[in-house]
């Protein structure tokens, strides 16, 4: 008897999607002639065939965001919520059947995979309905925050927004806080001592928010899931969108940078003699780049000091 869950053979891209358990096993005559295969043989590798597939599938959407939306088109994409005039614009950029709210949480969690160094695993952190081509649908509600990025030292919740300031009082107050000491009580009760921050994400802050959230730090909240637990310590960062497009410059700097000098590398290996001649062009791209990523630090600064 032969199970067809190969490591190799998933990795390769066989096709199970409509496959039954029964085809990933021989007939049920040679379970039974098989001591050795039970129930618990069968769940064992079919969690490991979906861990498998999970990671295949991180592999391709991470692929395509690369493809679809490199750095550049994420700050462009990201300037057009502050003007509501521009919806119809950021749905057919994006995705036409999708709500803008929803458009702004999928862009908002591309540009932190960025920030990230690429590293996270958004599908996963996503708490949204996306299509089978990774565009998004909806938010997929459920009681939790908007994204949460589970790590090994940490976990970052983001809760995205579009609501104006004088809304955020009575859209965001609540559910940002129910989230944010559920989510680090959870951790704390699983023995976990992970290190967990909310990022509080809008285009514009109601002044009172900011202070709100300030100020949760220093009091005791209780969970809405068991009454009977508290934390303390709770951690609500505000973040602008404004901030955000600033980091990205900085992020698409470096990838400028990069490629250039891997085209460079690549051209003295072709062509010695030419090194000193390609050495000052690259220098003088990597300045005019850099500077790109310096006006970005300045402007996120400035953001930053205007919203306190």
């Amino acid at each position: 008897m032969q199970f067809l869950t190969d490591a190799n053979i998933l990795k390769s891209g066989f096709d199970i999607s409509n496959m039954k358990i029964g085809d990933f096993i021989e007939v049920e005559g040679e379970l039974q002639k098989n001591p050795l295969i039970n129930c618990m043989d069968i769940f064992v590798d079919m969690l490991r065939m979906a861990d498998i597939f999970a990671e295949k599938r991180n592999e391709e959407f991470k692929k395509f965001i690369f493809e679809k939306y490199p750095v550049q088109k994420v700050k462009d994409i990201l300037s057009l919520f502050a003007d509501r005039t521009n919806d119809n614009k950021i749905k057919e950029t994006v995705n036409p059947d999708a709500n803008v709210p929803t458009i702004f949480e999928y862009i908002v969690g591309i540009a932190w995979f960025y920030f990230s160094g690429c590293r996270i695993n958004l599908l996963k952190s996503f708490n949204l309905t996306l299509s089978a081509n990774f565009e998004p649908l909806m938010h997929a509600g459920g009681g939790h925050g908007d994204i949460v990025i589970y790590e090994k030292d940490k976990v970052v919740m983001l809760e995205v927004t579009l609501m104006n300031a004088n809304s955020q009082k009575r859209g965001e107050w609540e559910p940002v806080l129910r989230h944010s000491a559920n989510l680090k009580i959870e951790e704390e009760s699983n023995g976990l001592k992970r290190d967990v921050t909310t990022f509080f994400i809008a285009d514009e802050f109601d002044y009172n928010t900011i202070n709100i959230w300030k100020a949760v730090s220093s009091v005791s909240l209780q969970s809405s899931n068991d009454k009977s637990k508290f934390t303390s310590n709770v951690i609500i960062m505000p973040v602008s969108t404004g901030a955000g497009i600033a980091a990205l410059a900085g992020i698409g700097a470096g990838v400028g940078i990069g490629i250039a000098t891997g085209k460079a590398v690549d051209a003295v290996a072709r062509q010695p003699e030419a090194d000193s001649k390609i050495s000052k062009n690259l220098l003088l791209g990597c300045a005019l780049a850099e500077a790109t990523a310096i006006y970005g630090m300045v402007v996120a600064i400035l953001i930053i000091f205007l919203c306190k």
